[in-house]
């Protein structure tokens, strides 16, 4: 094992964002500021110079031959493009880097096989971070997908007076329907199409346009519900957007553009994926001070930032800076 699984996954053990492209620069100091100039340099030096830094660092352990700062770096920066193409989370990218570092701190990741196992890294990762692992959630995210538009839409269920969520009483399902505009050119039933789970803990319904979906809000929520109207109450929203407008994609579409970036086989894919997922000891859950700092780095590859990412009002950002105080990137 590297020495980086000693003492736990350090994420800025391994790439780390110290070793940079400009070794040598000639620093010119002026009567109120100072700069620095960085002399041009070819390509392929600025390349061997960074690996020769990696292997000083990381010589003792590393097999030269196998793994370089330039390869990892490149494997990385193909992963993100792969993940961007399907318009997945960046936090998945961000995962997938986590996983492709733990195997190479083991000395898992070999030169003939390096892009097949960082492809199944981002594979793993896609199908932690991307897929609902609820059922109940699963069969929520159907019937939001066959709704459209999402602001004439409304998410409908019951609850008690604390907040838990009851089965959907038959008159409140009554009402939902009866609310159906009737000043449409069709009378027929495309203005007003549902889907609930198997439990009937939720209906989602797309009325007509907006006004309407807001006008049926307003008659269903807080009003009682159920045969006797004791502590439940109906709940109408507005369907929430899933993800900053993103697609959520299938492995399929991911194997296609992994293919494209990394040039990997389908097949070759999906035959490695469990011995990696062996080899990382299925544990594909990592704790965000191992997840932020790669998601950091990435969003400063893409030149943004975390709240132009999330947004300036994000608490899950906020949260989790919180509880690894984490220093912000530079």
């Amino acid at each position: 094992e590297g020495p980086g699984e000693e003492a736990g996954y350090n994420p800025l053990f391994l790439d780390d964002p110290e070793i940079r492209v400009a070794k040598d620069r000639t620093v010119m100091k002026q009567e109120s500021y100072v700069f620095s100039c960085i002399p041009f340099v070819k390509p392929h030096l600025v390349e061997e110079q960074l690996n020769q830094l990696f292997l000083a660092k990381h010589g003792d352990w590393i097999d030269a031959s196998e793994m370089t700062l330039s390869k990892l770096r490149g494997l990385k920066g193909a992963m993100v493009d792969a993940v961007l193409a399907v318009e997945a989370e960046v936090a998945t990218a961000a995962l997938a880097h986590v996983l492709l570092e733990k195997l190479v701190l083991r000395n898992l990741v070999k030169k003939c096989s390096c892009k097949v196992t960082a492809a199944v890294c981002v594979v793993l990762a896609f199908k932690m971070n991307e897929v609902p692992r609820s059922p109940a959630v699963a069969a929520m995210q159907e019937g939001l997908d066959r709704q459209q538009p999402a602001d004439a839409s409304l998410v409908v269920w019951c609850r008690t007076q604390q907040g838990e969520a009851r089965p959907l009483p038959s008159d409140l399902t009554a009402r939902v329907h009866a609310l159906r505009p009737h000043d449409e050119a069709t009378s027929s039933s495309s203005s007003l199409r549902w889907r609930h789970t198997s439990e009937r803990h939720y209906l989602v319904a797309t009325f007509a346009d907006s006004k309407a979906a807001a006008a049926a809000r307003h008659a269903i929520n807080g009003r009682p519900c159920g045969p006797d109207g004791h502590g439940l109450v109906g709940v109408a929203e507005f369907v929430p957007e899933l993800g900053r407008g993103a697609r959520r994609c299938s492995v399929s579409e991911l194997l296609l553009a992994l293919h494209a970036k990394l040039g990997v086989d389908r097949r070759a894919v999906l035959d490695q994926e469990f011995a990696t997922f062996v080899e990382l000891e299925m544990a594909l859950h990592v704790p965000a001070e191992e997840l932020l700092p790669h998601w950091r780095r990435i969003l400063d590859s893409l030149d943004t930032t975390p709240n132009a990412y999330l947004g300036p009002d994000s608490p899950s950002l906020l949260e989790a800076e919180a509880a690894c105080a984490l220093p912000a990137s530079h």
